[in-house]
């Protein structure tokens, strides 16, 4: 009989893959946490917004902790990064001289990281992994890890809105939360964070039309997770861009994640060139091209949904034909997967699954939101190109019978799709 670990055997199996968890923060909780936010800052200037928005969230009965992780890579020679850092480490040590009650307390530390791996992949893993120890001690298998970033601020409901979703039966193991950039700045940055976020927005809707089980907006702010998740599928990684993506996607396969409308956080629109991509990058790419930020066809979701359509229809009238029905897919679908990986993989589904709920859930932890985007890649880049996201996101309201408005302005369109989503129609 299959027994479920305890949450100490939990932890002791992620200290043993992923070696002990340096203590980083020398004093222990003085009350049991029930929430800590991780908040990994690097050449941080302006940290205040961000530690204010914190400060100043309800609480309620809540005891909550912030990590605020300033690191640089070991031997950094950079006297620019340094001082930035050295400052942002006075001026939080000043905040928390202020702000910390018996209800909150804010832990500011500088980290040298390996250099071999630094930026905000394994700055969030020690920071989050820190808060996964602080919870050991605690005894809170139920604590409440939240991500944010320094140059993000949130609504004022922001932390109990976050205990409420965690408190819902069944329990998630993660959430993905709503998020908004703010609009502001000039003409043209406006237009850049406008089409940008459009296109996030369209992104992510897209492949939710396609039926597909496991999609979620990944933005690296507005992810939380339960301690005992956090370490039963294996913690945060150390990439250097993508983090979050790879880590929600990797708990929605085989886990349970559900998204938060309730609140929101605003992440920066600001130009940044600290990872190869993401909102910083491509504002930085759409002011410089001076166009909208253009995205993937919606033919290429059409695609998709015709073909999840066919495996669950097919898995109910007779699944061995899966593994010989390769000419019934798509061309597209056909040149991106081959004939031999498809037939191996489905002779293994089958082999190794009773039920065609079963069969269904290991295609689509097969056939990921990375897969997906792979395959969104491959249209764009060798078949369709890219499109305008304007027209794109209509033609998807088009195929949902949403009405929209007809004007091909961004703003119009973005409103519309925010309004949709926290409503969840999309």
């Amino acid at each position: 009989m299959k027994t479920t670990k305890s949450w100490q055997d939990q932890y002791r199996s992620y200290t043993d893959k992923q070696g002990m968890i340096e203590k980083i923060i020398t004093q222990d909780p003085p009350t049991p946490p029930d929430i800590i936010i991780a908040l990994p800052a690097y050449r941080e200037t302006n940290i205040l917004p961000s530690l204010e928005s914190l400060i100043n969230t309800e609480k309620e009965d809540l005891a909550v902790e912030l990590i605020l992780l300033i690191n640089q890579p070991k031997g950094e020679t950079n006297n620019i990064v340094i001082t930035e850092n050295l400052n942002c480490l006075d001026i939080s040590n000043r905040i928390k001289k202020i702000a910390d009650t018996s209800q909150f307390k804010i832990y500011p530390v500088l980290v040298q990281l390996d250099p071999r791996h630094a930026g905000v992949g394994l700055a969030r893993k020690v920071a989050m992994d820190e808060a996964i120890r602080r919870f050991m001690i605690a005894g809170k298998a139920d604590g409440i890890i939240v991500q944010f970033d320094a140059d993000s601020t949130c609504d004022p409901n922001f932390l109990v809105e976050i205990k409420k979703a965690f408190d819902r039966d069944p329990k998630p193991d993660a959430l993905s939360i709503y998020f908004e950039h703010p609009l502001e700045g000039s003409a043209e940055q406006l237009r850049a964070i406008i089409s940008y976020e459009l296109h996030l927005r369209y992104f992510i809707a897209a492949q939710r039309w396609t039926g597909h089980p496991h999609i979620f907006h990944t933005v690296g702010s507005s992810i939380a997770c339960r301690a005992d998740a956090y370490v039963r599928f294996g913690g945060m990684n150390k990439r250097k861009a993508g983090e979050d993506f790879y880590f929600l996607n990797k708990i929605a396969g085989y886990g349970t994640v559900n998204s938060l409308h309730t609140t929101r956080v605003l992440p920066s629109a600001r130009v940044s060139d600290r990872v190869p991509f993401g909102t910083g990058r491509a504002m930085t790419q759409i002011l410089q091209s001076g166009q909208l930020f253009e995205t993937y066809p919606f033919t290429i979701f059409n695609i998709l949904k015709i073909f999840f359509q066919y495996i669950r229809k097919t898995l109910l009238d007779d699944s061995a034909r899966l593994t010989h029905d390769f000419t019934k897919l798509d061309p597209h679908l056909r040149n991106f997967i081959s004939e031999e990986k498809w037939k191996n993989k489905w002779t293994e589904i089958l082999a190794h699954t009773a039920s065609i709920q079963q069969c269904e859930k290991r295609f689509f932890q097969w056939f990921n939101p990375f897969m997906m985007m792979k395959f969104c890649n491959y249209m764009r880049d060798e078949i369709l190109g890219s499109k305008p996201v304007t027209h794109q996101a209509g033609l998807l309201l088009d195929a949902m019978h949403i009405p929209h408005p007809t004007s091909t302005d961004a703003l119009d369109i973005l409103v519309l799709y925010r309004n949709l989503e926290r409503t969840g129609q999309l």
